[in-house]
Order: C-alpha cells, then structure tokens, then sequence
C-alpha cells in the first residue's frame, strides 16, 4: 500500500461524493487506500454511501468529535507509509498522488501539500506564517505583511515550484505515517482550526519543514464541508476563535497570555456583539442570522472559560479532562 488517503466528514454528503467520485477516477499506477472517518453524521446517509462505495474503509467515531480526533482515527487504521489528510470538499486531479509522493519521497520534507484551487479559479493563500503577538489580530497581521514584503520573500524561499511556508492548510496535507507518529499526532485540544497551524509547529521543533509544491494542484470548495446552515456556519465561524485562544494557550508565553486573551476576548464581544444588535432591527435580511448564533455561541465560551478555568471549546474531547485538573 502506497498511500492512505484520510477523509473527516460530518453531513457533507454531496461534496464529499464529489470528492470520493474524484479520487477513484484518476488515473494512476500507485496502490491507495481511502479511509472515511464519519463524525457520527446526525442525516442517515451513511448506509447509502457504504453501499455505494464498497472499497473505501469507513470509520464511524463515538461522536462529532472534531477534526484532529477524526484525523488521528484515520491515521491508526491507515496501512500504508504515507498519509493523505484530505477535506471531503475538495477534488483530486490526475497526477496529483503521484506527484506529491515523488516529491516527499525525494526530497528533504516533513510535511507537503499543493496548490488549492477555489471556484473563483484563483489559488487559495499558500505563503503562511505562525502566528505571533502581532499576527493574531487580523489588522495588525495584514500591516505586517504589507511592511516585510520583501522579507516575507526570502523568508518563503519560494521558487517556480516550491514554497516553504511556516504552516500548510489541514484539508490537503501530505505526511508520512513515521513523521506523524514523531511529532505526536494531531493536537485534540482543538475541535475545529488552528489544528494544522499546531502540527505544523510541532513539526517544525522537530526540524521537519513544510513545503508547498505549485506543479500540481486540487480544487477546494472553501466551507463546502463546515458551512451547512445558519447555525453550523455560526458554530464553525465561532471555533476559529476558541481554536485561536487554544492556540495562544499552548504556544505563547505566560507573559503574552496575560495579554493577548484579555485583548482578543475584548475585541470579539465588541465586534460580534455590535454585529449582533445590527441583526436585531434587519431580523430579515438571513445572511445576519449566523451573527446572532455565533455572539451567543461565544458567550456561551467564554462563560465556560470562566467556569472550568480552561481556553478549550466545550466540544475539544480534551475538554473534561482539562476541567478535572482544577
């Protein structure tokens, strides 16, 4: 076995047949394996789907317990060296496997993912950098960038094929089943982003880098799998955050803590509250629906925070086992 394509779904149905359909139809010489990891989906499809596709693996866990937990699921049932985390909204082009296990196989790379292609026929952000003090407040990151452009550049070493980021997005990531098990898995404190940015900084203490290769790419539904409804497009939208106080938690130092989640706490219930009592008056315009779902979603955290004395979202399976700790 060549590669163990690892897939998390939770009600993403169409896009993941999408994607399945995507993978089974390319043409290649490789021997793959494709694992589905369901998040207990809550619609009854799962039958149908296994059903439809006999020769995929499938993988029911004991609840939604977010990506990281689904993803290292995946990777203990998987049989082969190489590992393909892939989001169920995204699909495969011809030559891709290939490519990408060419190319971890021959060079110097501890984690490797390609080009992401939008359906704007535009290439998702590649070049990303760990966040900092500065870079957690979107503002401050952006004036960064604009300042250090020509650092960013010899930092990114990019060339016509390759870039080396600091970090590569989790729904096309490329790793061998040997660096996984070295860094320790994914994070599980984290139900819902900032789970990529976390292995990758695990990775990199390790000295494992991460690469972009630009010759070959897959296309990728940005919020195709996560943004469902109203309300799941509020609780996806409102686990950035929480990831970003996770993160904060587990990679700043005790000084920036006592700074930066003051700081980001402020700043999100001035903005999502302000966002929310604009909602209130234009009750019918939907698309401000999510704002309300998603201010009381963060209250409800940052009550809990309060509670159990712990930056983990209530959905994190870390989260009773932290909570036992005070």
């Amino acid at each position: 076995m060549d590669i163990s394509i690892i897939i998390v779904n939770y009600n993403s149905w169409q896009v993941l047949d999408n994607c399945l359909s995507s993978i089974i139809n390319i043409q290649t010489y490789l021997n793959y394996e494709i694992i589905v990891v369901d998040n207990q989906s809550s619609n009854n499809q799962l039958d149908t789907y296994k059903k439809k596709y006999t020769n995929i693996s499938w993988i029911i866990n004991s609840g939604n317990n977010g990506f990281a937990n689904a993803c290292n699921l995946g990777a203990k049932h998987a049989n082969a060296k190489y590992l393909f985390f892939l989001n169920p909204d995204t699909q495969l082009k011809d030559s891709v496997l290939d490519h990408l296990l060419l190319v971890y196989t021959s060079e110097n790379i501890g984690i490797l993912t390609c080009l992401q292609e939008n359906n704007k026929s535009s290439f998702e952000k590649y070049n990303l950098l760990f966040p900092s003090p500065i870079r957690i407040f979107g503002v401050l990151r952006s004036f960064e960038r604009n300042i250090n452009k020509n650092k960013l550049k010899i930092k990114f070493n990019e060339t016509a094929s390759r870039s080396y980021p600091d970090w590569v997005s989790g729904s096309a990531l490329f790793i061998s089943k040997t660096n996984l098990e070295k860094i320790g898995y994914w994070t599980e404190d984290y139900w819902m982003y900032f789970e990529d940015v976390d292995l990758c900084k695990k990775a990199n203490h390790y000295g494992l880098n991460c690469v972009v290769t630009k010759q070959v790419s897959i296309f990728h539904l940005h919020g195709g799998a996560s943004r469902i409804n109203p309300k799941t497009k509020a609780i996806t939208k409102s686990e950035v955050i929480k990831s970003r106080h996770v993160y904060i938690s587990n990679h700043f130092s005790k000084t920036a803590q006592y700074i930066l989640q003051p700081l980001l706490f402020t700043n999100t219930i001035f903005t999502e509250g302000l966002m929310y009592l604009l909602s209130i008056p234009l009750f019918f315009i939907k698309k401000l629906h999510v704002n309300r779902y998603k201010f009381t979603e963060l209250c409800k955290y940052y009550i809990s925070v309060i509670k159990n004395k712990t930056w983990l979202s209530q959905r994190s399976t870390k989260f009773n086992t932290q909570c036992k700790k005070f």
